[in-house]
């Protein structure tokens, strides 16, 4: 496996302060290792580290849009945190390199099960944003509360088109999505907080 090592004083790991390879191009140490793994088709996965940050990289076709694994080890071993190190420990193992029969390591089949769970979850996501549209959208327009005359009403004249009341209703749901999965991380409001903190963040 391909290892990048530079100092921390030398810059940001995506800063080209470097001239690398017979060209004598500047690269970021990123790039460089990026542009290793791309070409070498044995070695599909490199770590990258400055002594203050550590990087996993795979094999990305794309250097537009960088795909990495980044762990802040200053702040690691600077604040003690076990638990951070605990999964830097069980990702960067050395066994997690190991090549099976078939040429395939143990990061290989996680890469594998991790993509074909982001398949399902944005096949779930896509279906339930669509249900979510459309029974707001239906609740909006239907429900006889004097709050919901008006957009009806705007609707009718022509004044509200029904592309912005898509786009409307399509921010209400992501502004949902998002409040929800920060409070399932704990990440909104201290203990004992009630239902009407709710309400003023998603009025926001």
């Amino acid at each position: 496996m391909p290892l990048v090592l530079t100092p921390v004083e030398s810059g940001l790991l995506d800063q080209g302060s470097k001239a690398y390879g017979r060209d004598g191009r500047r690269r970021s140490p990123h790039n460089c290792l990026q542009e290793w793994l791309n070409a070498d088709d044995s070695s599909e996965w490199g770590v990258l580290c400055n002594g203050s940050t550590q990087r996993l990289l795979h094999d990305n076709p794309s250097l537009v849009k960088p795909a990495y694994v980044e762990i802040d080890l200053s702040d690691i071993f600077g604040r003690g945190l076990y638990e951070e190190f605990a999964v830097l420990w069980v990702l960067l193992h050395a066994s997690r390199l190991e090549l099976d029969a078939e040429g395939r390591c143990r990061l290989d089949a996680w890469l594998a099960l991790g993509q074909q769970s982001g398949e399902r979850a944005l096949n779930r996501l896509r279906d339930g944003v669509q249900s979510a549209l459309e029974e707001l959208g239906e609740g909006f327009l239907r429900h006889p509360d004097p709050a919901n005359r008006e957009p009806v009403r705007r609707l009718e004249s022509g004044e509200l088109s029904t592309m912005d009341f898509f786009r409307q209703l399509l921010r209400l749901v992501y502004r949902l999505l998002f409040l929800c999965s920060a409070e399932d991380r704990n990440l909104l409001f201290p203990p004992g907080v009630g239902w009407r903190a709710w309400l003023l963040l998603v009025r926001m």
